[in-house]
């Protein structure tokens, strides 16, 4: 993953304070999230804004975490990817249901700009592919966040 994204992550994944396993679950999910959007080298404004309301409404991320992260996003993108230490939090603690509707969130993400790039179906296969979720169900979240855009 993007370095100065990992060490923010880090800190706050590992950390002995108060963040809650949710919170820190959140964190993965939206480091997961920055990695599709980053995932085309070309962030548009609409994904900007989808990745900001997905993180605010869905991932409960705090504003002031939501613009650090997407500052980091643009800044790193041209950094190597490593979404292990993130991933195997999602495997350790979501249900399969929850990894879908992460998988589903990440396909929202990729739609944002009405524009599925290859790379960005490439970062949510490898994603699903590391948390477990079947090629089916990649295919189901896929559709289903295409047809709602259509309509």
């Amino acid at each position: 993953m993007l370095k100065a994204i990992q060490k923010l992550f880090s800190t706050q994944l590992h950390s002995e304070d108060s963040k809650t396993g949710q919170q820190q679950l959140d964190l993965a999910a939206a480091a997961l999230l920055t990695e599709v959007m980053i995932a085309d080298h070309d962030i548009s404004e609409q994904e900007l804004i989808q990745l900001k309301q997905l993180l605010l409404n869905e991932y409960s991320i705090a504003a002031e975490q939501v613009d650090e992260l997407v500052q980091l996003a643009i800044q790193e993108v041209d950094e190597s990817n490593d979404v292990y230490q993130f991933t195997k939090l999602i495997n350790d603690h979501y249900e399969y249901a929850d990894k879908c509707k992460l998988i589903q969130s990440l396909w929202h993400l990729a739609y944002a700009d009405a524009v599925l790039d290859k790379y960005e179906e490439y970062t949510i296969r490898k994603i699903c592919e590391l948390i477990y979720v079947s090629h089916g169900d990649f295919i189901q979240a896929k559709m289903a966040v295409k047809n709602a855009r259509n309509h």
